[in-house]
């Protein structure tokens, strides 16, 4: 299975050396009394597409899932190919977050899903809830977001299963090599 994830060119000595890979360096959710089922799980998120659609272009949110996202990924897009047996990769819909983002700024409630948007956590509850795993996955998410979770901090997806894609959608269109390959 491959999925994409947009990374910072600053992070490719880590990636590719030895001991690297995509490393899982934040709690799946902050708010586990919600969703205790993750407590503990760290995770590293990507993409199903290089370029998903639903980020500028939603019928529902706009561009509103790219500009969010904008400041959490990188320009530099990732393959990631993960063998059938990689176990813990999810597809959850990023729907959720972006109708309580939309509604705590004051727009009009875009799924009119009625969430208490006052703490975000009827989202965050929807989202977990929304998780398939990838394997199962059949489409029908709004803004599906790929999540590769692991106990603890850490390294979730080995170097071996990550190369830099041969396109760049966000990137300045310079040549990007990979250290040590």
């Amino acid at each position: 299975m491959t999925i994409w994830h947009y990374s910072r060119k600053e992070r490719l000595d880590f990636i590719f050396g030895t001991a690297g890979g995509l490393k899982a360096s934040r709690p799946a959710f902050y708010s586990t009394d919600l969703t205790p089922d993750f407590d503990g799980l760290f995770l590293v998120e990507g993409f199903l597409d290089p370029k998903p659609h639903w980020l500028d272009h939603s019928p529902y949110f706009g561009d509103d899932g790219g500009r969010r996202w904008r400041g959490y990924i990188g320009d530099l897009l990732l393959r990631v190919d993960l063998p059938p047996q990689f176990r813990g990769v999810w597809v959850g819909d990023y729907g959720h977050p972006l109708e309580a983002k939309a509604v705590q700024q004051g727009k009009a409630s875009p799924l009119n899903l009625g969430y208490d948007c006052r703490t975000g956590h009827e989202a965050n509850r929807a989202y977990a809830n929304s998780l398939v795993p990838i394997e199962t996955y059949t489409g029908g998410h709004l803004a599906p977001i790929v999540t590769v979770m692991r106990p603890g901090p850490g390294v979730a997806i080995p170097r071996s299963c990550v190369s830099v894609a041969q396109i760049q959608p966000r990137a300045n269109r310079q040549p990007i090599t990979c250290p040590g390959r």
